[in-house]
């Protein structure tokens, strides 16, 4: 009798969640979160090793950072650990990269999130802030404006995430220029996990049963909660 093969894995697409681990642990990390590998490293069975499969992600390329994009990071920076507790908001680079931050942030309370710390990738671009970072939730929560993959559906182009903020230029007399900071956004986060946004939500059966039965929705959210962060 022939044996028996081992079972084979089919692993659904999350390439840009690994384009942007800087290591595998955190590409691990990621995985244990999520309980897949993207699609780019084809078939994976249980006895293969998995830093040899993760190696045949395609390499992404890297960019130029400007020294503008830098200081207004730092700035933003600055002004995120000076606006916001340790308690309700904590940051720490990844692979002491200022681009690529990982952000925890607690649930607010009287939210079923509420006691819950939810982690955030927070990858921004060569010439922040002219464009918008990628965020990533990397804790999974029953939310009809966080999907499955971790993608956060949040509108990083509103002109309530642009205030009054230092930027491109270093030192204590640099004039103050409205563009869009990263406290900002943490706060539209926070309060989409205080108020859902349910209209074209990309997870449409969690939106169907938050118009439909709100006490239900927050059951499960709370459940979530409970479990997983």
């Amino acid at each position: 009798m022939d044996p028996i093969p081992p079972p084979v894995l089919q692993i659904p697409s999350v390439r840009n969640i690994f384009k942007r681990q800087g290591s595998i642990l955190r590409a691990m990390s990621t995985l244990k979160s999520f309980g897949n590998l993207p699609a780019e490293v084809g078939e994976f069975d249980e006895h293969e090793n998995m830093s040899e499969a993760l190696q045949r992600l395609p390499k992404a390329v890297p960019e130029t950072r400007s020294l503008e994009a830098m200081q207004a990071i730092q700035a933003d920076l600055k002004l995120v650990r000076e606006s916001m507790s340790e308690e309700i908001c904590s940051v720490d680079l990844a692979d002491s990269d200022l681009f690529e931050w990982e952000v925890s942030l607690m649930g607010p309370v009287g939210t079923p999130y509420g006691g819950g710390t939810f982690c955030f990738l927070f990858r921004f671009p060569a010439d922040w802030p002219q464009q918008a970072p990628q965020i990533q939730c990397l804790t999974p929560m029953f939310h009809c404006n966080i999907d499955r993959n971790g993608t956060v559906c949040v509108d990083l182009d509103n002109d309530t995430l642009y205030r009054h903020a230092h930027g491109c230029r270093s030192g204590a007399e640099e004039p103050t220029i409205r563009r869009r900071t990263v406290l900002n956004i943490l706060e539209a986060i926070l309060s989409l996990m205080a108020l859902p946004a349910p209209e074209n939500a990309p997870v449409a059966s969690a939106s169907q049963l938050y118009l439909s039965d709100r006490r239900e929705y927050d059951r499960q959210a709370l459940e979530w909660t409970d479990r997983k962060s």
